[in-house]
């Protein structure tokens, strides 16, 4: 069953010298001890990954090759729990399209680089700003890459927020229940994404565990052509800056 990293705490590592108990740092949040943990690696909440195996090279057939190696198999415990493989599973590495091997890994082994794959334009939507493109035609369920920025608190995020209103300016992406990222001055070029309201969205987010951490993993919804503006239904909390919700009509 995937789980909503979102609705739980920041992950940290724990510090357990034996087998974690009831006072476990990731028990208490609701998290799996992971390979950055101090606990031994019998201990039961350790997350012990995927037993999938991948081919070594590609049988020329990109869709197979993906369902051998975990990205669309079902069965992969990593992929049903929302996490990336990491050094604990059996799958093996790749290149993202390039030869067979495990592709659930697209932030923990970079296989995706966003400027490979997009643009920064002059933006489609009304007070947009700056917007990202599609450098060329985009697969659904396509890895974009990774939300990057600075990790900070919910009330870090208050006070920074009473400044970048004053900017007219957001770039705050929720993390965890008790964490936000903030791409102001560290982010990638995803931070450029616009918001678009219902089905004119064609990226979406997702909260993936990645190496005991929470991570932004965002995805096309459908497939994107090549020149077409990436934008993401950032919510009901979402302010233009001049009130009102984004749309776009020409998408």
């Amino acid at each position: 069953m995937t789980v909503d990293y979102g609705s739980l705490p920041l992950a940290f590592p724990c510090t357990c010298v034996g087998l974690c108990d009831a006072d476990c740092e990731c028990r208490a949040g609701g998290h799996f001890c992971d390979q950055v943990c101090q606990c031994p690696t019998t201990c039961v909440n350790r997350w012990q990954g995927c037993d999938c195996t991948c081919n070594s090279r590609g049988s020329g057939d990109e869709d197979e090759d993906q369902e051998e190696c975990c990205r669309l198999k079902r069965e992969c415990a990593c992929v049903r729990a929302g996490r990336e493989c990491g050094r604990m599973c059996k799958c093996a590495r790749s290149k993202w399209g390039v030869e067979a091997g495990c592709v659930n890994r697209v932030i923990g082994a970079k296989l995706v680089d966003p400027q490979k794959y997009t643009y920064v334009d002059l933006s489609h939507v009304p007070n947009g700003g700056w917007g990202l493109f599609a450098l060329c035609p985009l697969s659904r369920s396509f890895p974009l890459g990774e939300y990057t920025g600075e990790v900070i608190t919910d009330a870090e995020a208050d006070r920074r927020g009473l400044v970048y209103d004053e900017m007219k300016l957001n770039y705050f992406f929720d993390l965890a229940n008790d964490a936000v990222v903030d791409a102001f001055r560290l982010g990638n070029a995803l931070r450029f994404i616009n918001h678009g309201s219902g089905k004119a969205a064609n990226v979406e987010p997702k909260v993936v565990m990645v190496n005991g951490s929470q991570r932004i993993l965002l995805r096309t919804k459908r497939a994107v052509g090549a020149g077409q503006e990436l934008v993401m239904d950032y919510g009901p909390k979402y302010q233009l800056w001049k009130g009102g919700s984004l749309e776009l009509d020409n998408q």
